[in-house]
C-alpha cells in the first residue's frame, strides 16, 4: 500500500490517506462489484400518485386527480399534524378548501403548534380564503399553544385587509397571548398606522401592557406614524394615567381641560389649576415642550427636562414659595425648561453600559430565544433614547 497526502488550506498537519495500489493485476474487488447485476428499474407511473397533503399544497388540478380515491385521504394528517385543509388554507387554494370541507375536513383541526387553518390563512394574506373560512364557521378567537389567535397572526404579519375581516367577524383586538401581546400591541410594534386606527374602531386598547411592561406607545417608539395615530385617540385622562398623575384627573375635568387645550398651556396656567408640586408640573411641562418641538406626545419621559436648582435661603415656607413663583415667572420669558447637562451625560453613560451588558448576555448563549429577543428590543429602545438625548 502506498501513501498519499491531500493538500488542505489549513495550518494543521495534513491528513494521511491510504489508497490501493492496483498494480498490474487491477482491483479484483472492484471488478467483482461491476459484474453484479444492476437493481431493477422502477417505472415512473408508480410515482405519479401524490398524497393529499402534497396535492392540496399544489392546487385543485392535483387534488382533482386523486379526489375519487378515498374520502379518508381528505382529512388525514401528516407527521407534523398538518391536514390537507391546512396546506390549502396556508397557500390560498380556496377551491381545494371548498372540496375538503365538503368531504368533512374539520375546520378546527390543529397542527403540532396548535394552529388552525384560519390562523395559517390569516398569516399569508389571502382575503378570499379567510372570508371563506369565517363564513364556514371557523372560530376567530381560537388560540394556539402560544396563545395567539388568527388576529394575532394577521397583525404580526402586517395583513391589514385580513385584520379588518377578522375584526368584523368578532376577533378580539385585546386578547393576550402567553407574552401578554395583543393584536393591538402587535400592530403598534409592526408600525402599521392604518391597522392601529382600524383596531381603535373595534375597541383596541394600546394602553395595555405585555409581560415586559411595554404598552403600545413603547412598542411604537421608532414608528412616528403609529405614535401620531395613537395620540390622535388619546384623551387628557389617558395622558395623566400614563404619567402616573391620575389624582389630577378631577382638576382637569372640573376645568374642562381637553388634550388640545392642555398642549397650549403654560406653567402659570398649571399653577392656577392647582398643580403646584414641582415633580408633576415638570412632567406636564415636558409633555407640552416635546409636543411643540417634535409633534409627539411623549408620555414615556425618555428625555428629562429639568429646571436649574434654586438656592433658596432658609426662610419661611411662604417666602420660599414666593421665591419659586418669581423664578418660574422669570423662566417663562426664557422658554421655561432647559436640560441639565451633567444629568444628561450621566444618562447617556448609563445607557451605554446597559447596552454593553445586554450584548455580553446575548453572546454568552445562556439565555433562551425569547429572552434574546427581549434583549434585542431593549438595545434598540436604548439606542433610540440615546439618539434623542444626544440630539438635545
Amino acid at each position: 500500500m502506498s501513501k498519499e497526502r491531500s493538500v488542505r488550506f489549513s495550518t494543521k498537519k495534513p491528513i494521511e490517506h491510504e489508497s490501493f495500489d492496483y498494480g498490474d493485476d487491477g482491483n479484483t474487488d472492484f471488478e467483482k462489484l461491476m459484474r453484479m447485476p444492476p437493481p431493477a428499474l422502477i417505472e415512473d407511473k408508480k410515482f405519479d400518485q401524490l398524497d393529499m397533503c402534497t396535492a392540496a399544497s399544489l392546487g385543485w388540478e392535483f387534488v382533482e386527480k386523486i379526489a375519487s380515491t378515498s374520502v379518508e385521504c381528505s382529512v388525514k394528517k401528516n407527521i407534523a399534524e398538518w391536514s390537507p385543509l391546512m396546506y390549502a388554507a396556508y397557500l390560498g387554494h380556496v377551491q381545494v378548501c371548498e372540496f375538503l370541507c365538503s368531504k368533512g375536513a374539520p375546520l378546527e383541526d390543529k397542527n403540532e403548534l396548535g394552529q388552525t387553518a384560519l390562523m395559517l390563512a390569516a398569516s399569508c394574506g389571502s382575503k378570499d380564503m379567510v372570508v371563506f373560512l369565517v363564513n364556514r364557521g371557523a372560530e376567530v378567537n381560537c388560540q394556539d399553544k402560544s396563545g395567539r389567535s388568527s388576529l394575532h397572526y394577521a397583525t404580526q404579519y402586517n395583513q391589514s385587509t385580513i385584520t379588518e375581516v377578522l375584526a368584523k367577524a368578532g376577533g378580539d383586538p385585546n386578547l393576550a397571548d402567553k407574552n401578554g401581546m395583543t393584536p393591538m400591541l402587535n400592530a403598534c410594534k409592526v408600525g402599521n398606522d392604518a391597522t392601529v386606527s382600524l383596531l381603535f374602531e373595534y375597541k383596541g386598547d394600546p394602553n395595555r401592557t405585555n409581560y415586559a411592561g411595554e404598552n403600545g406607545e413603547a412598542l411604537a417608539a421608532e414608528q412616528p406614524n403609529v405614535l401620531k395615530a395613537l395620540q390622535s385617540q388619546l384623551t387628557m385622562n389617558d395622558v395623566l394615567r400614563q404619567l402616573g398623575l391620575e389624582k389630577y384627573i378631577p382638576i382637569f375635568e372640573k376645568s374642562d381641560i381637553t388634550l388640545n387645550v392642555f398642549l397650549n398651556l403654560k406653567e402659570k396656567d398649571l399653577t392656577e389649576l392647582g398643580i403646584t408640586l414641582f415633580g408633576p408640573k415638570k412632567k406636564l411641562l415636558n409633555v407640552i415642550q416635546q409636543y411643540k418641538e417634535n409633534g409627539i406626545i411623549a408620555t414615556e419621559q425618555d428625555v428629562v427636562i429639568s429646571q436649574p436648582q434654586l438656592e433658596i435661603p432658609p426662610r419661611s415656607r411662604e417666602n420660599s414659595y414666593n421665591n419659586l413663583k418669581n423664578f418660574n415667572n422669570h423662566s417663562e420669558n426664557n422658554k421655561i425648561s432647559t436640560i441639565n447637562t451633567v444629568d444628561l451625560q450621566n444618562q447617556i453613560t448609563v445607557n451605554s453600559e446597559v447596552q454593553a451588558f445586554l450584548f455580553k448576555l446575548m453572546e454568552s448563549k445562556k439565555i433562551d430565544d425569547q429572552t434574546t429577543m427581549k434583549c434585542q428590543n431593549l438595545i434598540q429602545r436604548i439606542s433610540a433614547a440615546t439618539d434623542r438625548l444626544n440630539f438635545h
